[in-house]
């Protein structure tokens, strides 16, 4: 299957960017299988939760039910991420209402250091 789109490595190094700004960003916690999750891992977050990949773009592996509303919805749905899509990463952060956007960036063969910066696309979820 093609993809187009940026590698995971890119994921990790804009939250981190985007921590060192004074920017508003979802509070979130990063999982892994290997997790000890427990009901104080979310005492301070405020319902509802997304629960999504922690290195894909777009809507990739976020459906309907990540929006999760109490603790045992979460504990469903991170279960569901390990086990059934095979992650080996998520994140949980507060759900934040309001319309979303993309920016495409090509890169450019001919200069590097002049990308292709596309129109911006707003994301319309059903």
């Amino acid at each position: 299957m093609w993809f187009a789109g940026s590698s995971s490595e890119f994921f990790d190094i804009s939250k981190a960017t985007l921590l060192k700004y004074p920017l508003d960003t979802p509070k979130s916690i990063q999982l892994t299988p290997r997790d000890n999750i427990s009901p104080d891992k979310f005492i301070n977050f405020k319902y509802p939760l997304l629960v999504k990949p922690s290195k894909e773009g777009g809507s990739v592996n976020i459906e309907k039910d990540s929006k999760v509303y109490n603790y045992e919805n979460l504990l469903k749905k991170i279960k569901e991420k390990f086990e059934v899509a095979l992650l080996d990463e998520i994140v949980v952060q507060e759900f934040i209402s309001g319309r979303e956007f993309t920016v495409l960036i090509v890169e450019n063969a001919n200069n590097p250091l002049e990308p292709y910066v596309l129109e911006p696309m707003e994301v319309i979820f059903p």
